[in-house]
């Protein structure tokens, strides 16, 4: 690639100022876009002819031209999920042709993990009722709300997904003092918590379950109705997972 420059291809659709940012840093690189932009990094791209031309991708770029490109070297999605991308024939093709594939996983771990944080401490304190309240009838119903809260002490949290998410997500629970317990497929031994390979033995115990599993043939509809009549009454399910796992 020396003596000539090199081209960026994508297909991800950025805020106004954002965008301007993204082009100064890249002014200089030639950088090729599709005419459609994608917005929301869940759609699959187009296949765009400026793509074969590209040694680096940014987006969600079509799956068929990533195996078929001479050029590309390098692909990173704007996105945690890689579901499409999952594929027997693109790791080989990729393999043979020493194309990296990276994700933006890291991009997700610390707004997701606050994000289940805040709904747990939400519902523990019965904020979402307060809240309705606060905004209508104004009844003030104290005594209620107390008695429906809940201390996060000695709870018990299962997640489902053990990834960059799910890690940081521990971080954050570990000062509450709750039991946590996670379930990976295959464990690696630096969790921190206790791992388990199968969720129904310990989902009947769980006060809070969290949801994080990516989107493949293993995951769709896992939560299904035999699944939520196993958990107890009152549990409390957070859902940060791809939607077709529920």
């Amino acid at each position: 690639m020396t003596g000539r420059m090199l081209t960026i291809w994508t297909n991800a659709a950025f805020p106004e100022g954002v965008a301007k940012r993204l082009e100064g840093a890249l002014a200089g690189y030639r950088v090729v876009k599709p005419g459609k932009l994608e917005a929301v990094n869940l759609v699959a791209g187009e296949p765009h002819e400026g793509f074969m031309e590209a040694e680096v991708a940014f987006g969600q770029p079509d799956v068929g031209q990533v195996m078929e490109s001479k050029k590309i070297r390098w692909v990173h999605l704007t996105s945690a999920g890689y579901t499409r991308y999952d594929r027997e024939d693109l790791r080989e093709s990729c393999r043979r042709r020493g194309v990296v594939v990276t994700n933006s996983s890291h991009v997700y771990d610390e707004p997701c993990a606050q994000h289940v944080l805040a709904m747990m401490m939400a519902m523990g304190r019965q904020l979402p009722g307060a809240w309705v309240d606060q905004g209508g009838k104004r009844e003030w119903p104290s005594a209620e709300l107390r008695a429906a809260s809940r201390l996060m002490i000695g709870e018990k949290v299962l997640i489902y997904g053990f990834g960059t998410i799910a890690r940081r997500l521990v971080e954050l629970l570990t000062p509450l003092r709750m039991e946590i317990t996670g379930v990976r497929r295959r464990p690696s031994g630096d969790e921190g918590v206790r791992i388990v390979t199968d969720g129904d033995e310990v989902l009947g115990e769980a006060d809070h379950v969290v949801n994080i599993l990516p989107a493949n043939d293993a995951t769709g509809g896992y939560f299904d109705g035999k699944r939520f009549g196993k958990m107890k009454k009152g549990v409390l399910f957070y859902n940060i997972g791809r939607g077709t796992t529920v």
